[in-house]
């Protein structure tokens, strides 16, 4: 049984113009999980048209990643001006209904919601 869930929306963040990365609580605190080899599933959404881009990332960390469409990604864009972080949300992804919350834990003992 794994111990842990996270579950999250991905965003697409662009910074400082550049091209657009992934990004979003369920992403960094995968990257997190797999490098202090936790086990762990994650359930991530993201618009179709960024699944490209945002999900074989997260599944490059090598955890079980299921996807969930959301009609919409959460997206950023920001630069630095000195130590200050210059930020906008340019675009709100889809909220999790509570079915898909507690299919996306299962039966795990601990879960981690990021939005």
């Amino acid at each position: 049984m794994i111990e842990l869930a996270v579950i999250g929306n991905l965003s697409r963040d662009v910074v400082a113009g550049a091209e657009p990365r992934p990004g979003g609580g369920v992403f960094w605190s995968t990257r997190a999980l797999a490098r202090i080899g936790e086990g762990a599933r994650v359930s991530a959404s993201c618009s179709a048209a960024d699944r490209p881009l945002l999900v074989p990332p997260l599944e490059a960390f090598g955890l079980p990643v299921a996807w969930h469409e959301s009609s919409n990604t959460t997206a950023y864009s920001f630069h630095y001006e000195g130590d200050r972080r210059i930020m906008w949300q340019d675009s709100v992804g889809d909220p999790w209904t509570p079915e898909q919350a507690r299919a996306a834990a299962g039966k795990a003992g601990w879960v981690i919601v990021v939005q």
